[in-house]
C-alpha cells in the first residue's frame, strides 16, 4: 500500500540526507478533521540554504512542513494531490517551478516509525489519542521568504481515492537552527 502512496505522491523523491532543521512555530501542532481523515502538521520549519542547494538547485527559499495523518475509518487507497497552496501575509509564496521549470513542492510519505527515527522529537508533540496512519513530510521550495509573516497552506489529501483539503495557518518559522534530527534512514 505505501508503494500506491508513493507512486501517487509523484514527487516523492526527496533525497534521503535532505531535510530542513527542525524550528517549531507555536501553536503547533495542530489537527484539522475532515470527512475522509484528521491530518497533524507537526513542525514548520524552513529549509536551509545547504539543503536548498542539495533538494532543489535554483530555489532562493523554502518551507518543510511535517504531517501525520490517519483515516476516519479503514486505511485504503490513500491519495495525495501533488497541488498545494501557500500564502504569506495573503500574498502566494512563489514556488520555485513558477515560470522558471525549477523544482517543485515534494511529497516524500513515511511510515510513522521511521518519520520519528528522522525526528524524534517530534514523538513527544503528536497529540493526545491521535493514532497516526502516515506521516508526510511537504518541502515547498521557491523564492527568498520574508523574516516574518502569516503562512496560510493548504492541500488535497484522503482515502478511498477520494481527496478533500485541509488548510492550516501559522506563523512562518524563523531561520534554521542547527539539526537535532537523525540522519535519514
Amino acid at each position: 500500500m505505501l508503494a500506491f502512496v508513493q507512486a501517487l505522491a509523484v514527487f516523492a523523491a526527496i533525497p534521503a540526507a535532505v531535510a530542513a532543521a527542525p524550528v517549531a512555530s507555536s501553536p503547533l501542532p495542530v489537527v484539522v478533521d475532515g470527512k475522509l481523515a484528521s491530518v497533524a502538521l507537526l513542525q514548520a520549519s524552513l529549509v536551509s540554504s545547504d539543503d536548498l542547494k542539495a533538494c532543489c538547485p535554483g530555489a532562493k527559499g523554502g518551507l518543510e512542513l511535517v504531517f501525520l495523518m490517519r483515516p476516519s475509518d479503514e486505511p485504503v487507497d490513500v491519495t495525495l494531490s501533488p497541488q498545494v497552496e501557500t500564502l504569506i501575509d495573503r500574498q502566494p509564496y512563489l514556488a520555485a517551478d513558477e515560470g522558471a521549470g525549477g523544482p517543485r513542492p515534494k511529497l516524500n510519505v513515511r511510515k510513522v516509525d521511521d518519520l520519528f527515527r528522522r525526528y524524534p522529537d517530534l514523538a513527544a508533540r503528536v497529540p493526545q489519542g491521535f493514532k497516526p496512519h502516515l506521516g508526510l513530510i511537504v518541502t515547498i521550495p521557491g523564492t527568498p521568504l520574508p523574516e516574518s509573516g502569516q503562512v496560510a497552506y493548504s492541500m488535497k489529501l484522503g482515502y478511498h481515492k477520494q481527496l478533500e483539503r485541509f488548510s492550516f495557518s501559522f506563523a512562518l518559522p524563523q531561520a534554521p537552527a542547527p539539526s537535532p534530527r537523525n540522519p535519514a534512514r
